[in-house]
């Protein structure tokens, strides 16, 4: 486990004039203290909260071979055998870890369980396709074959894994909040790992995040 100490500044330092001397006034500062924990893929899943974690953890536990092979892309991020795992563990040790920073800063409008669940089911399509190639209807999977299986999504989530990779041409309006907050904070820890990180976290899926050696 790695502990990181972050100093937050909350408040600016403010320069303030009273004739030809001025004051500073000093930021006022807090120090977050985060648990960087090696988790892997099942610890996150196992430490799921609520009716639907069984349901979950038996569906992951059906499809573990076709997960641990899948890459997580075509060719632009974890683009290797397993790294389709790998990416949803990338993106739930992030998480974890901003979640921690700005619930510091604010209360969040939804908690990380919602975060860890739209993380493992948001490229569902992924498992079949760069496996066996079969191509899956995901919109169905989400309203119909989960949902039998006992793993139902909220309205929040329903909005999040519609919308974690952004608002497309069709769906973006200039006078509507189409996005909403826990789809904002999933498609930034997406895009962190597909696009910053697009190459690493190589076995962090099978062997937790503080194991990425490459």
């Amino acid at each position: 486990m790695m502990r990181v100490l972050l100093l937050c500044n909350f408040l600016l330092s403010v320069t303030v004039c009273a004739s030809p001397l001025k004051t500073e006034v000093p930021m006022k500062r807090k120090i977050i203290e985060i648990d960087v924990k090696n988790k892997t893929l099942m610890d996150f899943l196992s430490s799921l909260q609520g009716k639907r974690k069984q349901a979950i953890l038996k569906f992951h536990e059906e499809y573990l071979d076709l997960i641990s092979s899948a890459k997580g892309s075509k060719s632009k991020h974890q683009d290797w055998p397993g790294g389709y795992q790998d990416h949803l563990t990338e993106m739930m040790s992030m998480g974890e870890q901003m979640y921690t920073l700005f619930s510091a800063r604010r209360k969040l409008p939804f908690t990380f369980d919602q975060v860890i669940v739209v993380s493992y089911f948001h490229d569902l399509e992924k498992v079949f396709k760069y496996t066996t190639g079969k191509e899956i209807d995901k919109p169905d999977w989400y309203a119909r074959i989960l949902p039998e299986r006992g793993i139902t999504f909220d309205s929040q989530e329903q909005n999040a894994l519609k919308y974690i990779h952004g608002e497309g041409p069709n769906d973006y309006n200039p006078d509507t909040r189409v996005m909403n907050e826990l789809a904002a904070f999933c498609h930034a820890i997406d895009n962190l790992s597909a696009r910053m990180w697009y190459q690493r976290g190589k076995g962090t899926g099978a062997k937790g995040a503080l194991k990425d050696e490459d």
